[in-house]
């Protein structure tokens, strides 16, 4: 099938950049039809990556941070990188954690598609679909496997927390949502 690549003007960090690499290089050969929108903003929020397949539409936020994570999803978000150094994992300026960033990334996608979909989709009616199915991805580098996280059930079935080398095998593995086009 095919990758289509929609890059933001916006210049992305060496880190960043990598992962695009990365994300263009996994999807390339690919036998699904996909979307990949990088360093993108929605509703004024930033986004480092969306995809858009069959599959769904999921929203890829990622941590260039390597370590054992121990997360909550209204508490602090911490690594324990390889060499004992922690890493609180929090905005420096709002004090969001993590799971408060990618939580608001993904209603901001919502409420884009929401009030934006009659526009783009003519011929067909947003009530047919659920923008609730937006998946988000929380990418890291490397995770430890003792990693700790503790999520409601229901954030669960839309956010998927993983190590950079887990996501494709995660991602091909993954069936169908209700927001499909």
């Amino acid at each position: 099938m095919s990758l289509k690549v929609f890059k933001n003007k916006n210049k992305p960090t060496w880190a960043e950049n990598n992962f695009f690499n990365y994300l263009i290089d996994v999807l390339k050969d690919t036998n699904l039809e996909v979307g990949l929108f990088l360093n993108t903003f929605a509703d004024g929020t930033e986004l480092d990556a969306i995809i858009a397949t069959e599959k769904g539409i999921f929203i890829l936020e990622y941590k260039n941070f390597s370590g054992r994570l121990f997360a909550s999803e209204n508490d602090e978000w911490k690594l324990l990188e390889a060499n004992g150094n922690e890493i609180e994992l929090s905005h420096s300026k709002s004090r969001e954690n993590v799971f408060q960033q990618v939580r608001r990334q993904r209603f901001a996608l919502k409420n884009l598609i929401d009030n934006n979909f009659s526009d783009i989709f003519e011929e067909d009616s947003i009530e047919s679909k659920s923008t609730h199915h937006i998946g988000s991805y929380l990418i890291f580098e490397m995770l430890d496997s003792k990693s700790t996280y503790d999520l409601a059930d229901k954030t669960k079935a839309w956010l998927s927390i993983l190590s950079k080398e887990s996501f494709t095998k995660d991602f091909y593995h993954r069936r169908p949502s209700n927001l499909t086009f």
